[in-house]
């Protein structure tokens, strides 16, 4: 984390981050690797509330980045599609969607000649 800078959705801020003001955010909610789904919602909703404030500090913006990166983490190691092969994806989708793959293939109408 710098001192002089934050980054947040890409872009650059030129805030200092308040060293104060983000030592009381962390250890207010304590943010740690996230193992399991409760703690993975806690943050989520954790950042909601952060990133529905209409002016967030340098401090708030740094949290926000942080619980991102922990949330992205624990969602990729425990959502992750698997890769498949089209028939494998197009099995799947009809089984779930109990319909049969005729009725997912376009039909050709005859022509008006």
């Amino acid at each position: 984390m710098s001192a002089s800078s934050t980054r947040l959705a890409g872009k650059m801020s030129k805030k200092p981050v308040d060293r104060r003001e983000y030592r009381a955010l962390v250890g207010a909610s304590l943010p740690h690797v996230i193992r399991n789904n409760s703690e993975n919602e806690h943050y989520t909703r954790l950042l909601e509330s952060l990133d529905s404030k209409p002016n967030p500090t340098p401090a708030e913006k740094e949290l926000a980045e942080l619980l991102t990166a922990l949330i992205e983490n624990f969602e990729e190691q425990h959502y992750a599609l698997k890769r498949a092969m089209p028939r494998e994806s197009l099995t799947e989708l009809t089984t779930r969607c109990a319909s049969s793959a005729v009725s997912i293939i376009p039909m050709r109408l005859p022509s008006a000649s």
